[in-house]
């Protein structure tokens, strides 16, 4: 079984910000380049991953914090309502399609905040930003509880109102469309 890292999760939501608003610079976060140059931009950014919650199946859950920072230029009209509005956007996105990657490796994000960036204020290049940020688990390595091989032979349903499990004669066998032979 493969393992999803935190390269592949950093990209697909790269690739899910690329596809949401094609028009835009997306990349990673970097402080250095002199960001009214990209803007309008969307610049991914993972604070940290600290330990979290184990799930007790050997995997390490990084409680990963993320960033997206929001970038227009001072040319832009009405520049703080429209950074406003760009940084919305992006939170409802997250929000919305906020699991990058299949196979259950990742929870859903929370913590989700909108705040003030950085900006600098020049007479020729000059940008202001907000900071889309939240939290999400992801979880690392191979679970011991792996069944990768192991297909059930027979599936049989019961019907158990009350929360007593009914005798074995009681329950049917169902039609399952993964057994062999199927």
């Amino acid at each position: 079984m493969s393992q999803t890292t935190i390269t592949e999760v950093h990209e697909a939501i790269k690739a899910k910000l690329r596809e949401t608003f094609p028009k835009v610079t997306v990349d990673d976060y970097n402080p250095e380049p002199e960001l009214s140059v990209l803007a309008p931009a969307l610049l991914l950014e993972l604070e940290e991953f600290p330990m979290g919650a184990d799930v007790g199946d050997d995997r390490y859950p990084a409680a990963c914090r993320f960033s997206v920072h929001c970038v227009l230029g001072w040319e832009v009209k009405s520049l703080a309502l429209e950074l406003w509005e760009f940084s919305a956007a992006v939170a409802q996105l997250i929000r919305k399609s906020g699991v990058w990657v299949k196979g259950g490796v990742l929870t859903k994000p929370e913590g989700l905040e909108v705040y003030p960036g950085s900006f600098r204020k020049d007479t020729q290049q000059g940008y202001d930003s907000r900071v889309v940020t939240w939290n999400q688990t992801l979880y690392l390595g191979e679970s011991m509880w792996n069944a990768d091989g192991i297909t059930p032979q027979e599936v049989y349903l019961a019907y158990a109102p009350g929360g007593d499990v009914p005798p074995a004669d009681e329950h049917e066998k169902a039609e399952y469309a993964g057994a062999p032979n199927s």
